[in-house]
């Protein structure tokens, strides 16, 4: 099977100034409140948030975590801008890599979120919707995540 490649972009105003939402992103802890969907778990083995840094986790459904990620930070700007890589597989081998970057636009209380995220699936056009899926899904759990803290 050929790999499949998708550009998602997907923009949203979060109820919270940049540097709130950059310690979202930032933090592991904070970040497992709103990018894990419902029914779903992450466990980080390892994180490093710095330039250069990675991350190692497994997620899947609760209790059972087949699936491991590996995220390489490639460029952080502090309130403004990540930009890092992510792979995502099974121990039988690579479902996809991905390219993503989130720009932050200060708009005073609030922030203008871009999430522009290059795919690359080893496993077919349903892991592409996973991505887009999951995409969504965080930014609307990060949008009432910062709500509920206004």
């Amino acid at each position: 099977m050929h790999p499949l490649h998708e550009t998602i972009v997907i923009t949203a105003t979060l109820p919270a100034p940049p540097g709130a939402v950059w310690e979202q992103l930032a933090d592991p802890e904070l970040r497992l409140a709103w990018t894990v969907p419902p029914g779903q778990e992450l466990v980080y083995d390892a994180t490093d948030f710095s330039e250069g840094g990675r991350d190692h986790y497994r997620c899947g459904p609760a209790g059972r975590l087949g699936l491991d990620g590996e995220v390489r930070y490639l460029r952080l700007i502090p309130g403004s801008l990540l930009v890092h890589s992510e792979l995502l597989g099974t121990p039988e081998g690579p479902l996809s890599a991905a390219l993503l970057s989130w720009e932050l636009e200060d708009h005073g209380a609030t922030t203008r979120l871009r999430l522009c995220g290059q795919v690359t699936s080893f496993a077919g056009l349903a892991v592409i919707e996973g991505h887009r899926e999951g995409f969504a899904a965080s930014l609307r759990q990060l949008e009432a995540v910062l709500a509920s803290r206004a």
